[in-house]
């Protein structure tokens, strides 16, 4: 006897269950990005060194007479959380003085540092973002993209993000390859394209992108935008589940219990299954009782079965009342 299906969104898998998001249950999909410029001292030390107040004297000093690098440097320094200098507002200070300059990285910076912390200012960080990417800056057109598509600081508008997404995937910003990709898969902002969704994460994926490495493999798995191909699927999976992708790692448990792309391994199934029940997915429970419950490559195991489905049950992720009554009549 066989797992009925059962589709985290809008797919499904037989004889158990695969997932079709990556993580622990969330679509990482909304993804932002800072400026990852190293911040350095006026021409004196590197910050973080051995001469680290000696530095961020001399960095001060410039920044305050005006030199539009330092006023930056300093400010990326005070956002530092491991910094003994943190101070955001220091940081906004400081940003924006290089931002009202035409620094475009400290204007990037800047709607960063707002649209963080305890207390985001949304609408002033659209402002920075918006600057930034019409200067032509990638990480800034993520953001501002970020921003149109959940709706902060702005009204929610699909085509905008869309638009800003486009701009900085085309400068090769892996994860506005990422998030355009996204958009194509659900037809938000775009018609629907699962080609070119899958064109976009194959772009995401080469370059690292853990979520667009799943979303692929899913892709390939499904034959969705492309040939169907599991050994690209499996391929794609065991990149994202080496960046800890519990999706990944229930996916390939799937594989390898039904020899996609792979010979049929149950041992190595129950592994995978293991790895991602160990990061309290419902989905690998489930898998792993539908495993013990019909002695699926080790024996027949009720009472483990049963504890499996009864946190599948608790976890409200899905109903499996059938499978438990079945499981308690026969112990």
């Amino acid at each position: 006897m066989s797992g009925s299906a059962f589709a985290v969104t809008h797919h499904a898998f037989s004889s158990g269950a695969g997932r079709t998001s990556d993580g622990n249950g969330s679509h990482a999909s909304t993804l932002k990005s800072p400026s990852y410029t190293k911040s350095v001292s006026w021409q004196h030390y590197p910050i973080d060194s051995p001469d680290d107040e000696k530095a961020f004297y001399w960095l001060k000093l410039a920044a305050e007479q005006g030199h539009c690098e330092a006023q930056y440097s300093l400010g990326q320094k005070y956002t530092e959380d491991k910094s003994r200098h943190k101070d955001n507002e220091q940081a906004i200070f400081w940003l924006k003085k290089a931002a009202l300059q035409g620094h475009t990285f400290a204007s990037n910076a800047l709607g960063w540092t707002l649209d963080r912390g305890e207390a985001p200012n949304y609408k002033e960080a659209v402002v920075w973002y918006q600057i930034a990417a019409e200067s032509g800056m990638s990480y800034a057109q993520n953001n501002l993209g970020w921003m149109y598509r959940n709706g902060n600081g702005v009204a929610k508008d699909y085509a905008l993000a869309f638009f800003w997404y486009k701009q900085a995937a085309l400068q090769g910003h892996s994860d506005a390859q990422n998030n355009l990709a996204d958009l194509y898969e659900d037809g938000k902002g775009v018609a629907q394209n699962k080609t070119l969704a899958a064109f976009w994460y194959l772009k995401s994926a080469q370059q690292g992108n853990r979520h667009a490495q799943f979303q692929i493999a899913w892709d390939y798995n499904a034959g969705e935008g492309v040939d169907q191909d599991y050994k690209q699927a499996m391929y794609w999976y065991l990149k994202a589940a080496a960046q800890e992708s519990v999706g990944a790692y229930v996916n390939i448990g799937y594989m390898y219990k039904h020899g996609q792309g792979v010979e049929k391994d149950y041992q190595a199934a129950f592994e995978w299954f293991t790895k991602a029940a160990e990061c309290n997915d419902a989905t690998a429970w489930y898998n792993l009782a539908i495993m013990y419950h019909y002695g699926e490559g080790r024996p027949v195991d009720l009472r483990q079965a049963l504890d499996l489905y009864r946190k599948v049950q608790s976890s409200g992720t899905r109903d499996v009342s059938q499978e438990i009554r079945e499981t308690e009549d026969l112990l």
